[in-house]
């Protein structure tokens, strides 16, 4: 995120909205498995019914982003994981 920040200062990225993600879908299943893979933990899930109006999964198109700065995504959400795991252990 930080990268993005510094990219559009540097090149003069306008005011708005813009995501930052991956342009990859993880349901929310998928990232407490990989979570739960990650930090060796169980975790307690409880599951419910889905409910009207909710996705299956989620994208955060980083497409306007990109085209107005040289900003890319440098790590994948495992990586991210990783990296809030490591920093949460120290």
């Amino acid at each position: 995120i930080a990268d993005a920040h510094v990219a559009a200062c540097e090149n003069l990225v306008p005011n708005g909205i813009y995501n930052l993600g991956l342009n990859t879908a993880h349901s929310n299943q998928e990232i407490v498995y990989m979570a739960q893979k990650i930090t060796g933990r169980n975790l307690r899930l409880v599951e419910g019914e889905q409910r009207a109006g909710d996705p299956a999964e989620l994208v955060a198109c980083a497409d306007l982003i990109q085209a107005q700065s040289n900003w890319r995504p440098r790590y994948q959400i495992h990586d991210m994981i990783t990296h809030a795991w490591r920093w949460y252990l120290r």
